[in-house]
This record gives structure tokens, C-alpha cells and sequence, in this order.
């Protein structure tokens, strides 16, 4: 018969399918006399240690007042750029563009005044800038469009 760690197979015709060895007994009784050793954590826990301090609100202790208002104005005016730089929309660029300057504003009055700040300023100024730009050349270009349509009836 085909032993696999006190296991043996039942008919020895399938070797996935194994049963318990009887003849094992006497190893099972020798290990479970011996003594064991205490177990030692080695810092893979899922309780928290008492030093970390979290707030019900969400927030850590060290967060900074305004890095939320930057990180949002960063983000939208990656936004403005990616909508007119792929031409979703020059009005949805323009709109994003103009709430990230306000969000970037009220960060620098909230004191944070970082690189994610000056970032989502930049991005979301050249965003309404660009944004305006193109949303003024399509007006422009359906009204000649237009008055050509008038033209020509």
C-alpha cells in the first residue's frame, strides 16, 4: 500500500483519495506527551498596538488642515486638462477648472500650503485657460457655421 504522511490509499487504484492509516497511532501518542514550546508573536497580529490613537472621525491625529481641499484640487484639475485634452467637454473643463482654483484657494487660507496645493492651482489655471479657449472657439465656429448656413439659403 501507498503511504502518504499516515495516509494510505483505500484500494490503490486512485491516489488522490486517501484515508487515515490505523497503523499511525502509537506517533500520534508520542507527539501529543511532549511539551510545547510557547508561542512567541512576532508582530503578524491583527490587534492594534495601544500607541496608535485613531479618531472616530475618519481622520489620524496628524492630519493637516487643507490637504483635503488641495488633494481635491488636484484632482480636478487633472480633470479639466483630461476633458478638453480628450474632448469630452471644453464647458465640463471650464467648470472643474474653476471649482479646483476655489478648493486650492480655501487650502492656502486653511494654512496648508504644499506641493499638492501649488499643484492643483497650476493644473486647474492652465485647465480654465485652455478649456475657455477651445469652449470660445466652438461658439465661434458654429456661429459662422450659422451665418454661412444663412448665407447660402
Amino acid at each position: 500500500m501507498a503511504n502518504y504522511n499516515g495516509y494510505t490509499n483505500g484500494n490503490n487504484q486512485n491516489p488522490k483519495q486517501f484515508v487515515p492509516n490505523n497503523n499511525n497511532t502509537e506517533n500520534a501518542q508520542e507527539f501529543s506527551n511532549q511539551p510545547r514550546e510557547p508561542y512567541i508573536n512576532r508582530g503578524y497580529s491583527n490587534q492594534q498596538s495601544p500607541d496608535m490613537n485613531y479618531s472616530n472621525s475618519g481622520q489620524q491625529s496628524g492630519d493637516e488642515p487643507g490637504k483635503g481641499a488641495a488633494i481635491a484640487s488636484l484632482v480636478l484639475g487633472i480633470v479639466s486638462i483630461v476633458c478638453w485634452f480628450l474632448g469630452i467637454g471644453a464647458f465640463v473643463g471650464l467648470i472643474t477648472g474653476i471649482i479646483g482654483i476655489i478648493c486650492a484657494s480655501s487650502s492656502k487660507k486653511a494654512g496648508y500650503t504644499g506641493g499638492i496645493q501649488t499643484g492643483g492651482l497650476v493644473c486647474s489655471i492652465i485647465g480654465v485657460v485652455v478649456s475657455a479657449v477651445i469652449f470660445v472657439t466652438c461658439v465661434a465656429c458654429v456661429g459662422v457655421l450659422g451665418t454661412a448656413g444663412a448665407l447660402f439659403d
